[in-house]
């Protein structure tokens, strides 16, 4: 109803399935810096390990502040220049590295466990990032793209095996599959109606089948994949870097309950560089006062006249 602009995002859960990191980044600009109210975005579901970081131009200091979040630290930013610019960049690719090593480690780890989404949710937020080396995101994309055709197999062939086990009690055309029986009771998606399998475990779950079934089913799910992947390119987050020139407040909060409930902050800030009413007023006092006795002590002394 209202004029203003509105945005939404999807934000998919990570590997546990429970929680997600969000950052947002605002801009405010320079005029009336002495009183801000900072307000967050509406998210409908609970908040936790909320952390604000808020940097004032160089020369303003925080002199009172309230509303929803704590004040936990201040630092000093140094002069913001090219170095200091690629300094940062260069410290926050090593970390995204790391992080994006640790993960495809996880999602291996995942694998043979059997954990097929979780393991499908790392490999495809380390493909997709490309924080590693082009050598190793390779193989993280390679690593996700046999994984979804893996997975699409499984699903293809176990359509097959439930219209089997639909049709063959009443179907006294259909030949009788043993096998395709002892692989549909172990599979996981007809059974427990979860994607978990190890991947030594797809022969297995293929059982019943001929080799020309698999040949046929092999290139039906690496159309599907491509497809999707062609169709679906994945989005890339725009990171960021402010300029982080003057003092940096970090505000902090445990939870945030509430749904569809903004937090806010009210700052209140002062320029080193301006001069208080007060003393402005002092000054021009002193100053009058001392133009004042400058021009009494320069009046001009009455000559002498002759009659």
């Amino acid at each position: 109803g209202g004029q203003q602009d509105v945005w939404q995002f999807y934000i998919l859960p990570g590997i546990d399935d429970r929680t997600a990191n969000v950052r947002f980044v605002y801009s405010v600009k320079g005029d009336r810096l002495s009183r801000l109210t900072l307000v967050s975005a509406l998210l409908n579901v609970p908040l936790e390990n909320i952390e604000w970081n808020v940097v004032t131009p160089k020369g303003f200091q925080l002199i009172d502040h309230g509303g929803d979040l704590e004040l936990a630290g201040q630092t000093l930013a140094v002069d913001y220049d090219r170095d200091s610019y690629l300094s940062k960049v260069n410290v926050k690719r090593q970390q995204q590295a790391q992080q994006a090593a640790d993960l495809l480690e996880q999602a291996n780890q995942l694998l043979q466990a059997g954990e097929q989404t979780k393991a499908r949710r790392a490999l495809n937020s380390v493909a997709n990032r490309y924080a590693l080396d082009a050598a190793s995101n390779e193989d993280a994309r390679v690593q996700l793209e046999n994984l979804q055709t893996q997975q699409a197999i499984v699903g293809l062939n176990t359509r097959r095996q439930r219209l089997y086990l639909d049709n063959d009690a009443t179907n006294a055309n259909v030949v009788d599959n043993k096998q395709m029986l002892e692989a549909a009771a172990d599979n996981p998606i007809l059974q427990q109606d979860e994607l978990n399998f190890r991947p030594q475990q797809l022969s297995q779950l293929l059982r019943g089948n001929t080799n020309e079934d698999n040949q046929v089913l092999q290139q039906i799910a690496g159309r599907l994949v491509q497809h999707q992947r062609t169709a679906e390119p994945a989005p890339q987050a725009l990171v960021i870097s402010l300029p982080e020139e003057g003092s940096v407040y970090t505000f902090t909060r445990g939870v945030q309950v509430a749904e569809n409930a903004p937090l806010e902050l009210d700052l209140r800030l002062r320029s080193g560089y301006a001069v208080e009413y007060w003393r402005a007023l002092l000054l021009l006092a002193v100053l009058a006062a001392i133009v004042s006795v400058f021009a009494t002590g320069r009046q001009p002394t009455p000559s002498p006249q002759t009659t």
